[in-house]
């Protein structure tokens, strides 16, 4: 791309790098000079204009923007039209935006002529939400860097896994000084919670805090048919030996982790029954707040693996008060 001043009688087909604002009315930048374009500017008295001209194996700003953009949307996501230099991606679902930051700071590293911004990873993001941004910042670009941008990224760095609705259970343990209001108000919010995210809570089940009680309702909510079975316990489970955690176990179940670097939220336990997840929850689920029982509810509904070790990786960011 060549770039600098040039006199009118050679702008035609020039495209103007300033927006010019003349007595006759505007030339924004970014447009291709026709020779009514010129013949204004020169009634206006300007002997030169600055600008630039599209040189062989140049990509101009919005063609290089939209092969970036398609280069780094995966499943979930659809491009908006390219537009001064800018093409966005948006996404198609209500789910759960995932971006390879790596492969994002690739790009990025390039070349200066070449951006790419997105959300934060592992957001929920709705349908037609502006998820990512690709901008090129002069009015063209040689080819060669555009592809070595796409080869750095690699293909679907951004993706959006959608949520799939199902029936979540729910059990809550109570001690004699437990009221049911306070468990009312537990199941409130865990409702609001489950429904954010395109499921249902059902069935809804109460017992004693004790584990033959427990054991009974974790194989009565199973033979409901929920596919996520969260445990809402009367005392906080602190210990994989715990009461909650035992009970899980004579049912079947295996604990998967204990413990997570998010707070709040640090006393989650994940566990699994058979082909489904259970989550014994914190404390601080009772509360609408953003808590680590957010983060791990989300990959499951958006069918995303989660393990120990994707648990354990939640700590940059895991500081969410």
């Amino acid at each position: 791309m060549i770039f600098g001043e040039v006199p009118l009688d050679r702008a035609e087909g020039v495209i103007l790098a300033h927006t010019m604002v003349l007595e006759t009315g505007k030339l924004i930048k970014g447009r291709r000079l026709s020779a009514a374009d010129v013949a204004t500017l020169r009634a206006g008295g300007l002997p030169r204009v600055t600008g630039c001209t599209v040189e062989p194996g140049d990509l101009d700003e919005n063609e290089a923007a939209r092969t970036v953009a398609q280069a780094l949307a995966g499943d979930g996501l659809q491009l908006g039209p390219a537009s001064t230099g800018r093409c966005n991606l948006f996404a198609r679902h209500h789910g759960l935006l995932a971006v390879d930051a790596g492969r994002i700071g690739r790009l990025n590293r390039v070349d200066e002529a070449v951006t790419a911004a997105t959300a934060v990873p592992w957001t929920v993001v709705t349908p037609g939400q502006r998820i990512a941004t690709v901008k090129i910042i002069p009015f063209a670009v040689d080819s060669a860097t555009v592809h070595a941008c796409v080869a750095a990224a690699g293909k679907a760095a951004i993706r959006v896994h959608p949520f799939r609705s199902r029936p979540v259970g729910m059990i809550l343990t109570a001690l004699p000084g437990t009221t049911d209001a306070a468990l009312d108000a537990t199941v409130a919010v865990t409702r609001q919670r489950v429904e954010g995210l395109g499921s249902r809570l059902e069935p809804e089940l109460r017992c004693p805090h004790q584990p033959d009680a427990l054991e009974r309702s974790i194989r009565q909510a199973l033979d409901g048919g929920c596919e996520i079975l969260l445990i809402s316990g009367a005392l906080v489970t602190t210990d994989r030996r715990d009461m909650v955690p035992a009970a899980i176990m004579r049912a079947g179940g295996t604990i998967t982790h204990f413990g997570m670097p998010v707070e709040p939220g640090n006393m989650l336990l994940l566990a699994r029954i058979g082909p489904v997840p259970v989550l014994v929850l914190p404390s601080c689920a009772r509360a609408e707040a953003l808590n680590g029982l957010d983060l791990v509810l989300r990959r499951i509904m958006a069918d995303l693996p989660t393990s120990g070790r994707d648990i354990m990786e939640l700590g940059v960011g895991g500081l969410l008060d």
